[in-house]
């Protein structure tokens, strides 16, 4: 069976995903977040979008493989809906959605927060 192409049309959602603080550990995460003072107890978190419900996507990651991110894979705890709910479903197509993960991940940061996106 053919892959199926997905179209402008698709329908995009933001996620985000509380990380355990082990991420902290992590040489790569901790350069993007050179900002984040674990002392103020900000989250730690992945910020993403699909064309998935935010749960599909969650469990995706968890399961491992290709599409998946290797930081949710290890340090994924759960979805943190109040960051993003109120941005769902996004209108537009799929440059949109890049456009508003990054706000989003940016605006987090801005708050505190240790953030990453792809």
């Amino acid at each position: 069976m053919a892959k199926r192409k997905r179209t402008s049309a698709s329908q995009y959602s933001l996620y985000v995903i509380d990380l355990d603080k082990d991420v902290l550990k992590n040489r790569r995460f901790m350069s993007e977040n050179s900002h984040y003072d674990p002392t103020d107890n900000y989250p730690c978190v992945y910020v993403g979008y699909t064309a998935k419900t935010p749960d599909a996507r969650f469990l995706q990651h968890k399961e491992g493989g290709q599409k998946s991110s290797s930081i949710v894979e290890r340090f994924g705890l759960r979805l943190i809906p109040r960051d993003y709910e109120s941005d769902n479903p996004l209108r537009g197509d799929r440059a949109n959605a890049i456009k508003k993960e990054r706000e989003l991940a940016k605006k987090l940061k801005q708050l505190g927060y240790a953030v990453w996106q792809k």
